[in-house]
């Protein structure tokens, strides 16, 4: 919704009718641990497009969603014509594993922040790009979050206070993390 790139990912049911997150396996996958190699040796910005700035917009939802794991597995690397294509994944200690309420960013030693420090040293950072990042969020209606809560399969929502989630993000609360994280990214 804030259009930053990920693999398509579906709900699948195992055989046994469990369900499983699936996400699409991308045609054109580079070996990840030569990409993270090149993009540790600051080679890779002129094999992506807008490198600095898709980061930038990364990091930025990273801090919205209170992801504390990002780190260079969790980009995927793929061709596409004669550049490299950045998708991100694996937000899975964000959000709902802090609790329902988005509140605290990642510390200082987390991994988002410790590859955030390194790669801005690379790459740089487009401020203009995050906010606009933090914009988008903001500007999401309060309802987006509903069928997306819907979704989420009943095993998966044992143990989280999902309905809390939406409250949440239907709240003033999420305007003013947004308002807050514009003051942090400037």
């Amino acid at each position: 919704a804030c259009r930053v790139a990920t693999p398509p990912f579906e709900i699948i049911l195992s055989e046994s009718g469990e369900p499983w997150f699936g996400s699409r396996i991308e045609g054109g996958k580079l070996d990840e641990d030569d990409c993270i190699l090149a993009l540790q040796a600051g080679e890779m910005s002129g094999k992506i497009s807008n490198l600095k700035e898709r980061l930038s917009s990364i990091y930025a939802l990273d801090l919205f969603l209170n992801n504390v794991d990002r780190h260079g597995k969790n980009y995927l690397f793929r061709t596409s014509l004669d550049r490299v294509v950045l998708l991100a994944f694996d937000f899975s200690l964000a959000w709902l594993a802090h609790g329902p309420q988005l509140r605290g960013f990642p510390s200082a030693d987390s991994n988002t922040m410790m590859a955030h420090r390194f790669l801005e040293r690379e790459y740089g950072f487009d401020a203009p790009t995050a906010l606009r990042m933090i914009d988008s969020i903001a500007g999401l209606p309060a309802g987006w979050i509903v069928p997306c809560a819907e979704a989420i399969p009943e095993q998966w929502k044992l143990g989280n206070e999902i309905d809390l989630a939406v409250e949440w993000w239907e709240s003033q609360e999420r305007l003013d993390r947004c308002e807050q994280l514009r003051g942090v990214l400037k």
